[in-house]
């Protein structure tokens, strides 16, 4: 009561007997005013609303610190045997969280059960935290801004710098855990949609408490004095805008009008939050944290891009590029990038092309290898791009255009073995249509096929494309920790496969000549290898005929080396299983015709019982099929493609954890890639 003994003066202040209710007790120039303001302070103090900042601070700093021990425990693994306790316990909770929810449902959320865990947990921490205390609404508006509008101001405080952290493609967030921003971008907007949420329950008590104290008139005083009310509802506006115009509705239809409106109204958020903020509590603190990490994203993002030398030329114009037209509404681009350029399988990249636009820029998974960096060859970045609208229509457009810098390409199969034009079904007995060589068996010759090696003259435009990337997942050396590996594509989700398909077969190539690591460890522990892909039309096979036919090729020539089980696993030979499901259905000419296809452009034997191909008609039974493809030991399956493709097949490896808790597998662990972006 000291302290505010100098506004006590009882000749020449007439404010300070007033009372409590009257409305001229607006300050510390009354005494009703300050008993009441001190009164409610022993309520609920103004100290306790740092705590809420902290509080989320603490929440994702220890969630993110958590994936970062699993991110290092995955970087130190050398894929060893586990106690069986620790692998069933492993098999147990995959059981739970590989798990998705089926139907329209599951598909609109596609999130596994494990996704949908945290984010429930989340989301009770952000939404019970504010209304845990209670008191709401302070005594007289006067005395301050309602408690439930501060401790939200706090948590939205709390949660900004995370939320802008997870914007940029190059983050710290996605250095400590190894999670690819593509996949940390949910969670982004996530937090986004809780702050909007925090901020519409911040500005309801705003809204009442005065209208409460002195009616519609008190509130519309408030707006025409220039008090924090005006900068709040423009605040709020301005995020609701940005949020609308991020939706995945237009997202996916106006992708270039969403970049644009979504870095204008992250300005103008920043802007109007300044303006709202200045001089509460600890949130410039928070504020200026989010622009110093927005400013390190974007420095990180220009020294990463720029890191590979370019020449001036290359730098104005971008890398040469070759557009091929395959079926389906499918176009193959080939970069030629320079050697120092490296990635890794299952990464992606931004392309932009000159020719069409110098400010779109679209993210596609690299399909190619990196060439080694000591080698004279080209260093071709290749990726698979189907037409819809947009960009990508545009691309496959310009890929049309007959110009004076299209090639001709004439194509150059691989000449067979031993030739055959018999074949029989493999599978007998099931429902579908199956055709893969019969081994071992007597040629069937009562259907002669034509020769179809003899391929027509492929069209390729020239232009030029710039790249910014690699980007991706961090992903362990899975052919020295993974005895099986099964990669499943839907569509063009074949194109996350794809890679790891021809980068497992070579290393297999490798480890048949009895090479080891620097350390000695074995260059490639995968002894079998599938491939499951569905598509519609059989001709969509000419999507990744170069990349089947490189794999089967491999895996023949490492079955043919004297030394293949020099890394110790004796007995055991390479194998890959190429399984494509066509779900309209070709008349079996035809599908006989496309693996012998396969079989003469690689040059293998179609009675090789290594690689094989088969054919099959429907959609593939996922619970059904993965047992026979499984391996006893270590197993990892990558999928890519559509939503309803990826909740059969996570309920499908959910289900044979049980696999692992009778000890018939010692791991089988699930990866899923992003299916558009």
């Amino acid at each position: 009561m000291d302290g505010f003994s100098q506004y006590a003066n009882l000749s020449g202040n007439p404010l300070w007997d007033l009372s409590e209710n009257d409305p001229r007790c607006i300050n510390v120039s009354c005494l009703a005013y300050i008993l009441g303001y001190l009164d409610d302070q022993d309520r609920y103090s103004n100290d306790n609303y740092p705590l809420y900042a902290y509080w989320t601070t603490y929440f994702y700093c220890a969630t993110v610190a958590l994936f970062a021990i699993v991110y290092v425990n995955r970087r130190l693994r050398d894929g060893g045997a586990g106690s069986r306790f620790k692998e069933q316990a492993k098999a147990y909770w995959r059981m739970w969280i590989y798990r998705r929810i089926t139907g329209k449902l599951g598909e609109q959320m596609d999130m596994s059960l494990g996704q949908l865990t945290i984010f429930i947990i989340a989301t009770i921490f952000i939404l019970v935290l504010p209304f845990a205390q209670g008191y709401f609404l302070r005594a007289y508006f006067r005395f301050g801004s309602p408690p439930l509008s501060v401790r939200c101001a706090m948590l939205i405080s709390g949660l900004l710098p995370i939320c802008i952290a997870l914007a940029g493609k190059v983050n710290i967030v996605s250095c400590l855990t190894g999670i690819s921003y593509a996949k940390l971008n949910v969670w982004h907007r996530y937090i986004a949609l809780m702050i909007y949420i925090l901020t519409i329950i911040h500005l309801v008590p705003h809204v009442i408490a005065p209208i409460r104290e002195g009616g519609d008139i008190e509130f519309k005083d408030l707006l025409q004095e220039g008090r924090r009310e005006r900068s709040g509802i423009i605040l709020e506006v301005s995020f609701t805008l940005m949020l609308a115009t991020s939706f995945p509705y237009f997202r996916n239809r106006f992708y270039e009008a969403f970049k644009f409106l979504h870095v204008f109204f992250a300005v103008a958020f920043f802007a109007f939050l300044t303006w709202h903020v200045t001089g509460e509590y600890l949130t410039p603190d928070f504020l200026w944290a989010s622009v110093a990490i927005l400013i390190g994203n974007f420095i990180a993002r220009a020294v990463y891009r720029n890191r590979t030398t370019t020449s001036f030329n290359e730098f104005v114009q971008g890398y040469p590029t070759s557009l091929e037209i395959l079926p389906g509404k499918m176009t193959r681009i080939v970069v030629q990038c320079p050697n120092k350029l490296r990635w890794r399988p299952g990464q992606h990249c931004y392309i932009s092309i000159p020719g069409i636009s110098k400010l779109q820029s679209h993210p596609f998974t690299i399909v190619s290898l990196s060439t080694p960096y000591l080698s004279a060859g080209p260093n071709d970045l290749v990726i698979l791009m189907r037409a819809y609208s947009g960009f990508t229509k545009a691309v496959a457009d310009l890929a049309k255009t007959p110009a004076l810098n299209i090639t001709n390409q004439p194509p150059k199969p691989s000449m067979p073995n031993t030739p055959s034009h018999s074949y029989s079904s493999s599978f007998p007995g099931t429902p579908n249509q199956s055709y893969s060589p019969s081994f071992p068996g007597t040629p069937d010759t009562s259907l002669t096929i034509a020769p179809s090696f003899n391929l027509p003259v492929e069209l390729t435009m020239a232009t030029r494309a710039w790249i910014d990337g690699p980007y991706g997942d961090f992903h362990p050396a899975l052919e020295r920790q993974y005895h099986g590996i099964t990669l499943v594509g839907g569509g063009s989700g074949i194109t996350a496969g794809l890679p790891w398909l021809v980068y497992i077969a070579s290393r297999m190539r490798t480890a048949a000549h009895g090479l080891k690591g620097l350390h000695g460890e074995k260059l490639c522990k995968t002894r079998t290898l599938h491939l499951i892909w569905s598509i519609r039309d059989l001709d969509w096979i000419r999507w990744a005929d170069r990349e089947l036919t490189e794999a089967l090729r491999d895996v023949m020539i490492a079955n043919t080396q004297p030394q293949r089980n020099a890394d110790g696993e004796k007995g055991r030979a390479f194998k890959l299983q190429i399984s494509l499901f066509v779900t309209k259905s070709p008349t079996k000419a035809e599908m006989k015709t496309a693996v012998i296809d396969l079989y003469l452009r690689a040059g293998v034997d179609i009675y090789n019982p290594h690689a094989r191909v088969e054919i099959r008609t429907g959609r593939p039974n996922y619970a059904g099929l993965l047992p026979n493809m499984l391996d006893r030991k270590r197993n990892m399956i990558l999928t890519c493609g559509p939503v309803s493709q990826k909740i059969d097949l996570a309920n499908s490896v959910a289900q044979l954890q049980s696999m692992v808790i009778q000890d018939q597998a010692m791991e089988i662990s699930l990866h899923s890639e992003t299916f558009g972006w």
